[in-house]
């Protein structure tokens, strides 16, 4: 069998996403492979589909997450001129952290939970589901404020990430371009 690229090269191995064949070169030479950078290498057409796959989808969810951020940070600084513009605005300050905190755990993370932290928040909520959601508003209420912080932050460096993934994109294109 010859290769995909270079028709006049014997091939060694199979992409590992569409299966075509690919010569040693080309299997040197991949632009991405499974497992993590390495397990089998991906043909050049895969390679831009996967490396255009991860520049989209950060890009939603960046887009996403900056309507989150935006929605929690007016709820907390709304809280906080209720809590110091009424004699008894601490309540009206929880109930918008509250919703701040519901807003900014709507939809997930950008990464899944580890096993542990599922099975312990499985068991914690099997144990005794009232006091496991008592606690969760409590928690989630005092520390909406701290949680905002810590997803700016976590807004900030997918963002960073999301730049550096846009030039792997352009590269890939640019490496596609050539073996073509």
């Amino acid at each position: 069998m010859k290769c995909y690229v270079h028709h006049e090269e014997e091939a060694v191995v199979n992409c590992a996403k569409c299966g075509v064949a690919m010569c040693q070169a080309c299997e040197e030479k991949a632009l991405f492979r499974t497992a993590n950078g390495t397990g089998q290498a991906m043909c050049p057409r895969c390679s831009l589909n996967e490396a255009q796959s991860i520049v989209d989808y950060e890009s939603k969810w960046l887009k996403k997450r900056a309507i989150k951020l935006g929605l929690c940070a007016l709820f907390i600084v709304w809280g906080l001129i209720e809590y110091v513009t009424k004699a008894d605005g601490i309540y009206d300050m929880f109930a918008y952290f509250l919703i701040a905190a519901i807003i900014i755990n709507l939809g997930g993370n950008k990464k899944p939970q580890s096993i542990g932290s599922q099975v312990y928040n499985a068991t914690a909520m099997a144990k005794s589901p009232v006091a496991y959601f008592v606690g969760w508003v409590i928690g989630y209420t005092i520390f909406a404020p701290i949680a905002l912080i810590m997803n700016i932050i976590g807004y900030i460096r997918t963002r960073m990430q999301y730049k550096k993934d846009l030039e792997i994109l352009s590269q890939v294109q640019e490496a596609v371009a050539e073996m073509y």
